[in-house]
């Protein structure tokens, strides 16, 4: 049977570290679709497009809704890819959507705060947006 794994984590964790290293392994990560802008000009990791675009998807089996900016993934990328980094709601959206042939396997990834605050500055948010996200992961992953 084939699965399709939902990997979860607060920001900063190491969840698109341990996609990368996954993808040298053959595996093929989801590229979500999302209307929140790039990060640096070089950001991987989603497929970024415009509200309007976004609108006209409409197969979505994985949605969340995250500062105002909107993510998702389509059933066609679940059945042609092997992870998805989600958080759970969008865990929650795909277990009422997903009616694809593949096993979910949810895994998530814990580290302590240290690593996390660490791991967003190293990626250069800003120390505001890391304190936003810091607070909203407690809220979510309570």
């Amino acid at each position: 049977m084939e699965k399709i794994i939902l990997l979860c984590g607060k920001s900063g964790c190491g969840k698109s570290t341990i996609s990368e290293i996954l993808q040298t392994k053959g595996l093929k990560v989801i590229q979500s679709f999302t209307t929140r802008p790039k990060r640096t000009p070089n950001e991987q990791g989603h497929i970024f497009i415009s509200k309007e675009d976004f609108d006209c998807l409409h197969d979505y089996v994985a949605y969340t809704k995250f500062n105002g900016y909107e993510y998702c993934a389509t059933e066609q990328q679940v059945e042609n890819n092997d992870i998805y980094i989600v958080d759970p709601k969008g865990i929650e959206y795909f277990f009422k959507h997903y009616n694809g042939f593949k096993k979910p396997v949810v895994i998530q990834i814990k580290t302590n705060t240290f690593r996390l605050i660490r791991n967003m500055r190293k990626r250069q948010d800003s120390w505001k947006s890391i304190i936003s996200r810091l607070l909203n992961d407690a809220k979510m992953f309570k």
